[in-house]
């Protein structure tokens, strides 16, 4: 971190009107991660949802910047690191539209237990405040989000009929049915398929606020399309694996945080919701037995969740 004076633009740093804090805190995501197979027309091959309902995760947070009670501008930066307590969070639904007697319609459904064994995220912030009046804050801000997770899919059952995507013979199956939840219902067990996602995101954003005698509140909004995903995905049962790389579309994330400061201690909750869409790219496609592969564009992700969490931060000037 660098501290510097620029007069032209009347900031400064002094120790009197900063303050450095540390935090730990308990989060929550509530929410569905989207792993996608695009045809070449855009319309759906293939979707899996993983389901995070919830995942609660640990957190650890240090900040910089011009004292809230101080009404100064200057530059801040803020870094969160977190990581996810390992869980069932929910289930994985996986459905594939394959060619059927009527184009479109929905052909194999399936539903498992989704265990997530491992979550790690980032969430890097630097920007300048801007005090106005004596009550409110504006805060222009950039912002680096970095997010894994790390499913697998267990038991649970399948719901085929006699639809498959390919004959006995290796050809095209052209006559599937349309789904009906009347099919019998095939009952698994053991792992399914892992499927791990990596998420780069940079965004710009604002927040305005209050702070008076020692409770603040503040809205933020982040916005981009600088996004970024690489994911695997694991398929036990198929000795397949797959590794797609994706750009997105768009990323935004409004987001209310609350709060007071109680002498040496400060306590702070907030309540997001998190909004990644468009994510298409490359996909790779690896035999285990055989370490052949073949690649073609058409793979996708997407993310959507609710976010909420408590922090107690210690100030130490």
């Amino acid at each position: 971190m660098f501290f510097c004076r620029a007069a032209g633009f009347g900031f400064g740093f002094d120790f009197d009107e900063y303050e450095f804090t540390l935090g730990v805190g308990a989060e929550f995501y509530y929410g569905t991660s989207f792993e996608i197979v695009y045809r070449e027309n855009g319309d759906y091959l293939s979707e899996l949802q993983w389901e995070l309902k919830p995942l609660f995760l640990l957190a650890l947070k240090a900040s910089l910047g011009p004292k809230k009670n101080a009404r100064k501008r200057g530059f801040f930066s803020e870094l969160e690191l977190a990581a996810g307590i390992p869980a069932k969070t929910g289930s994985m639904e996986d459905r594939d539209w394959l060619e059927s007697t009527v184009p479109g319609s929905l052909s194999l459904f399936s539903r498992h237990d989704n265990h997530t064994n491992g979550a790690f995220t980032v969430e890097a912030t630097a920007g300048v405040s801007f005090p106005l009046g004596s009550l409110f804050f504006i805060d222009p801000l950039v912002s680096f989000d970095y997010m894994y997770f790390d499913f697998e899919s267990h038991d649970g059952y399948i719901q085929y009929g006699g639809n498959s995507p390919e004959n006995p013979d290796g050809s095209v199956k052209t006559d599937n049915l349309p789904f009906d939840p009347s099919w019998p219902k095939i009952y698994t067990a053991g792992r399914q398929v892992r499927y791990r996602q990596y998420w780069f995101l940079l965004s710009a954003g604002s927040r305005f606020g209050l702070y008076y005698n020692g409770f603040f509140c503040n809205f933020s909004f982040k916005i981009t399309p600088l996004v970024f995903c690489y994911a695997v995905d694991t398929h036990y049962l198929r000795n397949l694996y797959f590794t797609d790389t994706m750009f997105g579309i768009v990323y935004m994330e409004p987001q209310l945080t609350l709060g007071c400061d109680m002498g040496k201690f400060r306590l702070e909750g907030f309540f997001s919701y998190r909004y990644i869409a468009g994510t298409i790219g490359f996909q790779e496609v690896i035999d285990v037995n055989s370490g052949s592969s073949t690649s073609g564009f058409g793979a996708g992700a997407g993310f959507e969740s609710f976010r909420g969490g408590i922090t107690i931060h210690c100030l130490f000037f």
